[in-house]
């Protein structure tokens, strides 16, 4: 009986064997490609973070320029608002 299975039992593992390695051999080559692309994404990621950190700085230097001047014009607007009202009631 063993005689009679072998010629078929052999090929079967053979390629039962081959199916497996070709298997992880794919999934290798296919965690290979995904880490690649995900080390590539990362890279993007961390290139655009730079670019918006660096407007974010930008940004948050020119609003502290503006603070500074939008109140020196306050306090300037405070300084000659006196002085209007008072030429108004010198009017009436």
């Amino acid at each position: 009986m063993f005689k009679t299975i072998l010629p078929y039992l052999i090929p079967t593992a053979t390629a039962f064997i081959s199916w497996v390695f070709a298997f992880f051999y794919y999934r290798k080559e296919r965690k290979n490609d995904l880490s690649a692309k995900l080390f590539e994404q990362l890279d993007d990621l961390s290139n655009k973070y730079i670019e918006l950190n660096s407007k974010y700085v930008s940004l948050h230097l020119q609003m502290g320029k503006l603070q500074k001047e939008n109140n020196r014009l306050k306090n300037a607007i405070k300084e000659i608002k006196p002085d209007f009202i008072l030429e108004k009631e010198k009017e009436k």
